[in-house]
């Protein structure tokens, strides 16, 4: 499985490959690709913010890609955000205020936990 989010609105499709980690964006209408960036290793999700025109790549390696997606042919990657390692899987709160990236218990071997990051 390929972590997949979607741009509706702009009808772009952000796709990202494991082996190298990698964000491919593409138009959904035509196949054609937008652009592509490095996206850490091991990523298990991706998350599309309609609010605030944002992807987000939970990479197992300890990082969140996140990448502006304002201008949707124009794709620019922003800087990565430190979590921990094994937190590969996410949730955007409803009003896109907040991330909650959980951490595996045997990736990061400190425990299960939920990581909170305020998005603005």
């Amino acid at each position: 499985n390929a972590p997949i989010t979607f741009d509706e609105a702009n009808q772009r499709l952000f796709v990202v490959c494991r082996d190298p980690g990698t964000l491919v964006v593409l138009d959904s209408k035509n196949g054609h690709t937008i652009a592509s960036f490095p996206a850490g290793a091991r990523a298990d999700e991706t998350i599309f913010d309609k609010g605030h025109h944002r992807v987000y790549v939970m990479a197992g390696e300890g990082k969140i890609y996140v990448f502006d997606a304002a201008d949707a042919n124009h794709i620019k990657a922003l800087p990565s955000i430190t979590s921990a390692a094994g937190a590969k899987t996410a949730v955007l709160s409803p009003d896109s205020s907040r991330l909650y990236v959980s951490v595996s218990p045997g990736e990061g071997k400190t425990g299960a936990k939920v990581l909170t990051y305020s998005v603005n």
